[in-house]
């Protein structure tokens, strides 16, 4: 990674704050958070003559098309930059042009994948169609709960089998806890879910410890 030229400026030093804690919010690893940066940093360069705030979609999208098309650039990177945008212009700067982009679009690589990639397979879209499954019940009964939890999961990449079990044990917790608002619960409802799994299921302490995951990341502590 390039060395950054350091700012004297205030403002700018506030909006990468502003930034990071965007990309903690959605639980973007530590590791990666220099790179979400750097790939804002590029696309500026690539716009000297326009602020933020003056973007709009075609330049998103130009943009976006413009690196689908180098060969230098591999998918995952592609996606890295795409999520970086999409935090910054959606969650960041809050812009109401920035919901109309086509993100799953871009989110899939923009390339030639088939429709079986893991990618285009688990794209955004996807949690929309997830709401209506009768078998989710977190999606069913808390759809905005759902789709935050399942776009954090996808931000930090997390593995589909991870995901699967992950909801699996919240819809578990749900049906233990009558449905009870994820909100609405803390330790004591915590601790008396995986009281149950040990006592009456039977479960292994690996086990409960992946049903404690699952549910510190659909509410973690504040």
């Amino acid at each position: 990674m390039e060395k950054r030229e350091s700012s004297t400026d205030p403002r700018i030093e506030i909006f990468w704050s502003r930034y990071s804690d965007v990309l903690k919010l959605f639980r973007i690893p530590e590791r990666s958070i220099p790179w979400y940066r750097r790939h804002i940093e590029f696309f500026i360069a690539d716009h000297p003559n326009t602020r933020l705030k003056e973007h709009s979609i075609a330049t998103v999208d130009a943009w976006l098309s413009s690196l689908g098309r180098n060969p230098h650039v591999n998918e995952w990177q592609f996606r890295q930059k795409v999520d970086s945008l999409r935090l910054l212009f959606c969650h960041c700067l809050k812009l109401p042009w920035a919901k109309q982009i086509e993100w799953d679009h871009w989110l899939s690589g923009a390339k030639a994948l088939g429709k079986d990639h893991p990618t285009v397979a688990r794209s955004y879209e996807m949690i929309e169609k997830a709401v209506k499954d009768p078998k989710n019940r977190l999606g069913k009964k808390f759809p905005d709960i759902y789709r935050k939890y399942m776009i954090s999961m996808r931000i930090a990449d997390y593995s589909p089998n991870t995901e699967k079990s992950y909801l699996a044990w919240i819809n578990r917790f749900l049906v233990f806890h009558s449905e009870k608002h994820p909100c609405d619960c803390g330790e004591i409802e915590l601790a008396s879910f995986l009281e149950h799994l040990a006592i009456n299921r039977k479960v292994s302490g690996a086990t409960q410890g992946l049903a404690l995951n699952a549910l510190v990341f659909c509410h973690p502590p504040a």
